[in-house]
C-alpha cells in the first residue's frame, strides 16, 4: 500500500463527507405539501355526507380530521392572502377582492409569503401546474412582493429537490360544477341545509356541487399515487384543505360557518416523527384559524414561527388553544360588504357595518349570472311562494348585530341579538370584536380612495354587461324548472294540541303517559305533524312527522327531540318552526270539531282521530287552488 494511495483515499473520504453531510441533513426534514380545493366546505363522506370520496376518506383514515377550522375571510383572495402569510388580511390591508395591481399594498414589517419563509429553512418551493394531475397553480394574493416566491411549477423537479414545500390547487368544487355520471348524487336524497328553500332546483344545484367534489377526489388520488410511485409518501406531510367554505347563498362572502368552515386533514407519516397525541383515523374538534395552518407548516420544517405571524402552530407542544376566531368580510368585487365576526366554542357574533344590503342583494355579478339558487329565491319571492323564514334570511337587510347559539342553532338561523336574556353574551363578544379591530390594526376601516371607489363601481358595471347573456340564460333555465308555481306553497294556519292519548291500553291517563298530536301544518300535498311524546319531569320526546294522504307517516329528517324541540315548535303559540319553515305568529286555534278529539283512550284511536283532523283541515283551509294540491 503506497503513501500516495493512502493520501488519495483520505482526500476522497474527506470530500465525500463534505458533500454528503449537507444532503443527509436536508433529508432529515420532511417534505410538505398542501392540497387545496376551491370553494368547498367539509362536505365529504368522512364528515358524514352521502358523497363518493374514497381517496380523501382514505387520507382521513391515515391522518387526523380537524373539524373546526375557520378562515379569517370568506372568499378566496383575502383568505388565501392570510393563509400564505399567516397574517390576518385586515392587518395587511388586503381586504378587497379583485383589486388592480396598483391598489395592492406591499408587504411590510418583515412579513413574507410562506414559500419565501420555507426557502430560508432549506426548502425547495413549488406551485404545481400539471394537466395530468389537474393542478392549476393558483396564487390569488392581494399584496405586492418583490422577492422570490416559487422555485418551480413543474412536478418532475420535486424528487431531486428534497426537502420541498409544494402546493397543488384544484378548482373542481368551484363553479361551473361538473356532473359525475359515474357516481350520480340523487338530488332527492341530499341533505340540503335548512337556510335554502327545499326545492328541486336547489337540490339539483347542491347535488351538482357534491358531484364536483367527487371529481376532486379523483384528482387528490392522482397526487397521492404520485407520492407513492416516487416513494415520497413515507417522508411527506400532507395537508388537505380548502380556501373557504361553500359558494352558495349565505355561504361565500358572508361570515356564517358555512362560508368560513374549511375542511382540514393532516397526514403525518411515522417516519417523520409525528407530534405527541397525533392519532391517525381520529377527529379533532379544537378551534383552529386557517392562518394556523401556515404557522404549523413552518413548525413542520423545524422552523421557529416568526413573531410577525398571527398564526399558531397548533400541533406544537405548549401552543395555547384558541378561545375565539375573528373573521372579516369587505368589498368583494362590486358588493360593498363591511362585516366583522368573532366565534367562540358556543357563540358567533357578527357586526354588520353596512346594513343596506341583504344576503341576496349583496350577490356579485358572477353569482347572479351563474348561481341557479339566486334566481330560484328571486322567483319564489316574486310569486309570494317563499317561506317567511327564507324571506327573512335572504331578503331582509343585514341587521346591525347578529348573535347565534351554535350549540342549539348550528345553521345560524335564529338571531338572538335582540334577546334580553343574551345581552351579557352579546356585550362581551361585541367588546372582544372591538378590541380585536384596534389591537390587530384593522385597515379595512380606512376611507377608500376615490380612485378605488371608481374602479369597483366600473368593475361591477362591466361585469353586469359581461354576464348579461349568462345571467338571462340561468334565469330562463330556473324559470322553466320552477314552472307555473313552486312545489311548496306556504299556507298559514297551525292547529296545536288537537288530540292527546295514553300509551296504556284501556287504562286511565297517568303522569308521564300522555302523548299528543299537535302543530299540524298543511304544506303542498302533505301534512307536517308534531307528535308530542311522553311527558316526564326531566323532559319530553317530540318528533316531526310527514303524513301522506293514506295516513302513512315517517319522521322528517329535520326532526329534533326533547323539550327544546317543543319550545322551538310550539313556543306558547307565538312562533312556530316546522323544519325550516317559519309559520305565522299567533296561529288560529283548531275549530270545535277538532277540539272534541282532545282525549282518545288509547293510541290506536289517535289514527281515527287523525283522519277526522285531515277532513277538518280540508274544510278549514277551503278548496285547494288550481296551482296546489292539498292533503286528503
Amino acid at each position: 500500500m503506497t503513501m500516495n494511495w493512502i493520501i488519495k483515499t483520505s482526500v476522497f473520504a474527506v470530500m465525500s463527507l463534505t458533500f454528503t453531510a449537507p444532503l443527509a441533513a436536508q433529508q432529515t426534514k420532511p417534505n410538505i405539501i398542501w392540497i387545496i380545493s376551491e370553494d368547498m366546505g367539509p362536505d365529504l363522506r368522512c364528515w358524514g355526507v352521502d358523497v363518493h370520496t374514497p381517496d380523501i376518506d382514505g387520507l382521513a383514515k391515515q391522518g387526523v380530521r380537524y373539524t373546526r377550522v375557520f378562515g379569517t375571510a370568506s372568499v378566496c383572495m383575502p383568505n388565501r392572502t392570510a393563509m400564505i402569510t399567516g397574517v390576518t388580511q385586515t392587518t395587511l390591508g388586503a381586504v378587497t377582492m379583485r383589486p388592480p395591481q396598483e391598489f395592492k399594498r406591499p408587504l411590510t414589517g418583515g412579513v413574507k409569503p410562506l414559500p419565501a419563509v420555507m426557502r430560508e429553512l432549506g426548502y425547495f418551493t413549488a406551485n404545481i401546474k400539471d394537466k395530468a394531475i389537474g393542478s392549476g397553480g393558483k396564487d390569488d394574493w392581494n399584496f405586492r412582493y418583490d422577492g422570490k416566491t416559487w422555485d418551480t411549477s413543474t412536478l418532475a423537479d420535486l424528487k431531486e429537490k428534497q426537502p420541498f414545500y409544494a402546493q397543488f390547487n384544484f378548482k373542481m368544487a368551484h363553479r361551473p360544477f361538473k356532473q359525475d355520471h359515474e357516481h350520480p348524487v340523487d338530488p332527492a336524497k341530499v341533505d340540503l341545509p335548512p337556510y335554502y328553500p327545499d326545492h328541486p332546483v336547489a337540490r339539483q344545484s347542491w347535488s351538482d356541487y357534491l358531484e364536483s367534489i367527487q371529481h376532486l377526489d379523483r384528482n387528490v388520488k392522482r397526487v397521492l399515487q404520485w407520492l407513492e410511485t416516487e416513494q415520497l409518501d413515507d417522508n411527506t406531510i400532507v395537508f388537505f384543505l380548502s380556501d373557504h367554505g361553500e359558494a352558495f347563498l349565505r355561504g361565500k362572502y358572508f361570515l356564517y360557518d358555512c362560508s368560513l368552515n374549511q375542511p382540514l386533514i393532516v397526514r403525518w407519516p411515522e417516519a417523520c416523527d409525528p407530534p405527541a397525541g397525533f392519532k391517525p383515523g381520529t377527529a379533532d374538534d379544537r378551534m383552529i384559524a386557517a392562518i394556523d395552518i401556515t404557522a404549523q407548516t413552518v413548525a413542520c420544517g423545524d422552523g421557529k414561527v416568526p413573531e410577525w405571524m398571527h398564526g399558531r402552530a397548533f400541533l406544537a407542544r405548549g401552543t395555547e388553544p384558541r378561545e375565539e376566531i375573528f373573521s372579516a368580510a369587505d368589498w368583494y368585487g362590486g358588493s360593498k360588504l363591511k362585516s366583522r365576526s368573532v366565534r367562540t366554542e358556543k357563540y358567533k357574533y357578527i357586526r354588520n357595518y353596512n346594513t343596506s344590503l341583504s344576503v341576496n342583494s349583496a350577490s356579485t355579478e358572477h353569482r347572479i349570472a351563474k348561481h341557479p339558487m339566486f334566481h330560484l329565491v328571486e322567483i319564489l319571492a316574486e310569486r309570494n311562494e317563499l317561506s317567511p323564514l327564507h324571506r327573512t334570511l335572504l331578503f331582509d337587510n343585514l341587521p346591525e348585530e347578529e348573535l347565534y347559539d351554535l350549540t342549539k342553532d348550528p345553521h345560524e338561523i335564529k338571531n338572538l341579538a335582540d334577546d334580553p336574556a343574551m345581552a351579557e353574551v352579546k356585550n362581551e363578544l361585541r367588546g372582544k370584536h372591538e378590541k380585536w379591530i384596534k389591537d390587530s390594526g384593522d385597515l379595512g376601516f380606512e376611507e377608500k380612495h376615490p380612485d378605488h371607489i371608481t374602479f369597483f363601481t366600473k368593475y361591477k358595471a362591466a361585469n353586469h354587461r359581461k354576464f348579461k347573456a349568462t345571467r338571462e340564460a340561468t334565469r330562463a333555465d330556473v324559470l322553466s324548472r320552477v314552472g307555473e308555481t313552486a312545489n311548496h306553497r306556504y299556507i298559514s294556519g297551525v292547529y296545536p294540541h288537537l288530540t292527546t292519548y295514553t300509551l296504556r291500553e284501556d287504562e286511565p291517563f297517568r303522569d308521564g303517559d300522555e302523548c299528543g298530536i299537535g302543530g299540524i301544518v298543511p304544506w303542498g300535498d302533505k301534512l307536517y305533524m308534531i307528535n308530542y311524546g311522553a311527558h316526564y319531569p326531566d323532559g319530553s320526546t317530540h318528533s316531526l312527522y310527514v303524513v301522506d294522504k293514506d295516513l302513512s307517516m315517517e319522521i322528517h329528517p329535520l326532526s329534533v327531540g326533547g323539550t327544546p324541540a317543543g319550545r322551538m315548535i310550539h313556543r306558547e303559540s307565538e312562533q312556530l318552526l316546522i323544519g325550516p319553515y317559519l309559520i305565522d305568529k299567533r296561529p288560529p286555534r283548531c275549530n270545535g270539531q277538532a277540539r272534541s278529539l282532545q282525549r282518545c283512550r288509547k293510541a290506536s284511536q289517535a289514527t281515527s282521530a287523525l283522519t277526522i283532523v285531515f277532513r277538518t283541515l280540508s274544510r278549514s283551509i277551503g278548496k285547494p287552488s288550481a296551482n296546489s294540491r292539498t292533503q286528503g
